[in-house]
């Protein structure tokens, strides 16, 4: 249901997005910035970050525009 919605909406991750994940990463595991993405795009695993970040705007998208009775 996600994946349609984030489609209808046109929904994309920006580099803004990846960067401000990556810094929050960096925070949370207390590793350097250059370590995270060092280990992220030798995983092959950026596709998958970027994957994420689009469903959670779904969901943002869900939760703002919902009508509660």
């Amino acid at each position: 249901v996600l994946e349609a919605i984030a489609r209808k909406e046109a929904m994309q991750t920006t580099p803004q997005d990846i960067q401000q994940r990556m810094n929050m990463l960096s925070q949370m595991y207390r590793q350097p910035l250059a370590e995270i993405q060092k280990i992220y795009q030798q995983s092959n695993m950026m596709a998958s970050l970027a994957s994420q970040i689009v469903l959670e705007k779904a969901m943002d998208f869900l939760i703002d525009n919902a009508n509660l009775k």
